[in-house]
């Protein structure tokens, strides 16, 4: 719930952005191009991070989630 929360205070992130958050309170992690593209490329299908409507809310914390377990996932992570 931390890292929710951290991301939380931030405000609204572009796909970009909640990548390199997500990246930065993991480790921070160092991902090849390849693997930050694809994780951007994931993030992108849902848009901006938003916190600031109900839906949003709702919905945001569980891609938060989804993004860290893509990253935690990730063979540059696996090996750090």
């Amino acid at each position: 719930q931390a890292i929710i929360d951290r991301i939380k205070a931030q405000g609204t992130l572009r796909p970009a952005q909640l990548v390199e958050s997500c990246l930065d309170l993991l480790g921070p992690v160092d991902v090849n191009d390849d693997t930050r593209q694809e994780l951007i490329s994931l993030a992108d299908r849902g848009g901006d991070l938003r916190w600031d409507t109900t839906e949003a809310a709702d919905a945001s914390p569980q891609r938060v989630g989804d993004m860290l377990a893509l990253i935690a996932s990730s063979r540059e992570y696996q090996f750090c």
